[in-house]
């Protein structure tokens, strides 16, 4: 692998084949082929330092946000629905390096974006937004584009929060959703398919949970998974039904149970995964080629233990991320193992071993 310093932390971006790292020097790595949409050239790139000082990346199709660790926030790439924060006819809208976004307050934690939005946690658990918002997909009723970071959901505590294209959802302190956006799938009720502050009916106390643009797979306070939306690529762990309208536990079929603890949630479209403590990777959903040739997965377990000539103390699991058609995992010995179509996404393995 061609970054030179121990790995901290990987990502996927939303929308395309990029991949982000931050190293132990605070280092931010970029590679990828749909990089070419936020770098000049062509593309694919090698892993490069696009940034230094990084805490914490978000990266989308089009625009990349940083927070620095002296915590400002910046922003690179397409800007046409104010994703970056800015409207300033002399700027353009397509930024070459980073821009700080302005009016932020302080104490930034957390970055998400979607496809064509911006989003900050600080650490009151107020949520600000900016970018593309016809939809309220940004949690609040303005539909134009925002130029400017607005308080889109306060006063609500935020825990965590997750986007894609068309929406937003959000959980709070006490273990409340919210929705903002598009109802694709018209999984909260067939009234309206678009809701702003949309208060989502949860019959479990959630800790942790990733939502894609039609479904959601939460962890609940018990240890219990459960799934709401659309199952059309077995995320509820098979394909019994099609939509799920309240959260139910998740079909787990004997390969999971709820003494297993997990300890990082992860997602992509319609693809969920997780990893549990005892270094165990479970993934459902729409596979896109990632871990097999066929489109959809049931809840599948998916090791690195069979990996020939290396030692399994080796193969710790430290971090796992997952792109538009790749899969990523990194073991505690700095190893990284891909998984589906790379062929876009150069990372210098090397040992053809490491390719998973």
């Amino acid at each position: 692998m061609n970054i030179s310093n121990p790995i901290r932390y990987i990502t996927g971006a939303q929308g395309s084949d990029t991949m982000g790292a931050i190293d132990d020097q605070n280092n931010f790595w970029i590679w990828g082929g749909d990089a070419s949409d936020l770098l000049p050239g062509s593309g694919p790139y090698l892993p490069f330092i696009l940034a230094t000082h990084t805490v914490d990346i978000a990266i989308s199709l089009e625009h990349i946000l940083k927070l620095d660790e002296f915590g400002v926030v910046s922003c690179m790439g397409q800007n046409n629905y104010g994703q970056c924060g800015w409207n300033n006819p002399l700027l353009g809208t397509y930024y070459t390096s980073f821009f700080p976004v302005r009016y932020l307050p302080p104490n930034i934690i957390k970055l998400e974006v979607s496809t064509i939005g911006s989003f900050v946690l600080n650490e009151n658990g107020d949520v600000y937004s900016w970018g593309y918002n016809f939809f309220d997909e940004l949690g609040y009723q303005q539909n134009d584009r925002i130029f400017q970071p607005l308080p889109s959901l306060r006063d609500y505590f935020i825990k965590e929060y997750h986007s894609s294209q068309s929406n937003i959802w959000v959980l709070s302190t006490n273990g409340h959703i919210y929705f903002g956006g598009i109802d694709t799938g018209y999984i909260l009720g067939q009234q309206s398919n678009y809701k702003t502050h949309f208060l989502v009916p949860v019959n479990y106390k959630i800790q942790s949970f990733f939502a894609s643009e039609e479904n959601i797979q939460a962890l609940t306070y018990t240890n219990e998974l459960v799934f709401l939306g659309v199952n059309d690529h077995g995320e509820y762990g098979d394909n019994t039904t099609l939509t799920q309208t309240s959260f139910t536990l998740l079909n787990a079929s004997g390969l999971w149970n709820s003494s297993m603890l997990i300890k990082k949630m992860v997602g992509h479209e319609n693809l969920f995964g997780f990893l549990t403590k005892d270094q165990r990777l479970f993934f459902s959903g729409k596979n896109s080629k990632r871990l097999s040739p066929s489109s959809s997965i049931n809840l599948l377990e998916k090791t690195l233990w069979t990996q020939p000539n290396i030692d399994p103390s080796q193969l710790l699991v430290k971090d796992v991320a997952i792109e538009t058609l790749s899969l990523y995992v990194l073991t505690e010995s700095q190893m990284l193992f891909a998984s589906g179509d790379i062929s876009e996404n150069p990372i210098g393995l090397g040992d053809s071993s490491n390719i998973w």
